[in-house]
């Protein structure tokens, strides 16, 4: 049996442009019983209820609405999901045009991947510019009976979407990545319609724009499934007004992530490094490879306060772990974090580098970070640094002096941040700890440089 689709598109007081949306698929060169349209409306107060339901004798259309409590895109794509028939969930986005093929290459993507999920490639996705000439070129055209006639223009080249590069970096099998998931957004984007249900569907905490998509791939990824681009699929965003926009409730939204998914890559998500997922995760699990694991010389006793809440970050072994003894422990790798969580199971153990912590100023005594600062690149590791100082009353860095470390796909800071200052609290052998202090004028000299020799100041 032919596999079908469900076209799911969520929409808010846009009716000319999901009218442009609807006109696309009204031209699928696929028999019209080979999908369905559900439109979700997310509580529109304009006509886009007699606007969808204008097209019921072009379409298999069905219409949907919740109350306006907010902008809530993934309720409003969990309707379309639990109403749907067929097999294949597209989510498509009111306002984005497809080709007319656009149908038979999602069924066809899925023939072939089973358990996948399909990003497709939306042209202009986050341009903004509503005055840009291309937008003023190709709202002409979709402003016609046919908009699909956008892509095939050979000024779409031009007008390229954001994530182009990352595609470019690793082809159709986004998986070779590190982070195929953070590309998930739903602009146009397919799934398998059980699996979406099997994942527990888009979580309806996120109110306001931005990540309840991302983070439904996320657990799209962790459950398994597969993520690629196909050249076929493919759509076009012009810029329109937003119900709700991205600054009003991005961060908080990035801030509900992460309370879900209190793991290393949702932790760089929240952090605004100049590099993207795939290079800082391969950078630090590359480099953790390179760090010691158990500090057997270390006394924590001779510098470490005899109670209080400890935070250890960097941890890469169970002994360490039970060396230090530390309530909270940050661990590089979930292998890694399952060894230590079973030989220290009163300890909160997560995999996170512990650059970012959800809890109050001063929550613990004492953090003590190991060597995995020293392969931080500078933005990442001024970040943590100046955050293990706001939460620990504190902070502890671990200096091998043997350490030598290899090439690794971000160089590591050169030396320790303005501002960051450096007391030693005890040596044995081969291993120095230092006691961290934040100051806000420039780096004293002499402070030691994280790869080894002194800085000159």
């Amino acid at each position: 049996m032919e596999l079908q689709v469900t076209v799911i598109i969520p929409t808010y007081n846009g009716p000319d442009w999901l009218s442009r949306t609807l006109r696309c698929l009204c031209h699928q060169d696929v028999d019209p019983k080979a999908f369905e349209v559900i439109v979700c409306d997310d509580g529109s107060s304009d006509n886009t209820k007699e606007v969808a339901c204008s097209f019921d004798s072009r379409l298999d259309l069905r219409y949907c609405y919740q109350p306006d409590r907010g902008f809530r895109a993934g309720t409003a794509r969990n309707m379309g999901i639990r109403l749907a028939r067929q097999e294949i969930c597209a989510f498509v986005d009111t306002g984005v045009i497809v080709g007319e093929d656009f149908i038979r290459s999602v069924v066809d993507f899925h023939r072939r991947h089973r358990r996948a999920a399909c990003i497709g490639i939306v042209h202009g996705s986050k341009m903004r510019d509503g005055t840009h000439p291309l937008v003023r070129y190709f709202r002409q055209i979709s402003i016609s009976e046919h908009p699909e006639q956008c892509l095939k223009s050979p000024m779409l080249r031009a007008y390229p979407d954001a994530r182009q590069p990352i595609f470019d970096l690793w082809g159709h099998d986004l998986n070779r990545g590190s982070a195929p998931w953070s590309l998930y957004w739903t602009s146009l984007v397919t799934v398998e319609t059980a699996v979406a249900s099997e994942v527990g569907y888009f979580d309806e905490g996120f109110v306001g724009w931005g990540h309840e998509d991302i983070e439904f791939g996320y657990r799209l990824w962790k459950h398994g499934v597969r993520f690629y681009t196909d050249d076929r699929i493919r759509g076009l965003h012009l810029p329109h007004e937003q119900a709700a926009p991205p600054e009003a409730t991005s961060k908080k939204n990035l801030a509900y992530f992460y309370s879900k998914h209190r793991e290393l890559p949702v932790e760089m998500l929240q952090l605004d490094l100049p590099y993207g997922l795939d290079l800082v995760l391969p950078h630090l699990y590359m480099g953790v490879e390179m760090l010691p694991r158990d500090y057997e010389t270390l006394d924590p006793g001779a510098f470490m306060p005899a109670d209080g809440k400890t935070l250890l970050v960097g941890c890469l072994s169970p002994e360490s772990a039970k060396r230090l003894q530390a309530d909270a422990i940050c661990a590089i790798g979930r292998e890694t974090a399952d060894r230590i969580r079973e030989a220290c199971p009163d300890a909160t153990v997560e995999d996170r580098l512990g650059a970012v912590h959800p809890c109050g100023d001063k929550h613990y005594d004492v953090a003590v970070v190991t060597d995995i600062w020293r392969i931080l690149p500078a933005e990442l590791l001024s970040a943590m640094l100046n955050e293990l100082d706001r939460v620990a009353r504190r902070v502890f860095l671990f200096r091998s002096e043997s350490l030598e470390l290899g090439e690794l796909p971000i160089p590591p800071a050169p030396r320790m941040p303005d501002g960051c200052g450096m007391e030693t609290v005890w040596h044995r052998g081969d291993l120095t700890v230092y006691g961290l202090t934040i100051r806000r004028e420039e780096r004293p000299a002499g402070v030691p440089d994280v790869a080894g020799g002194q800085a000159t100041g």
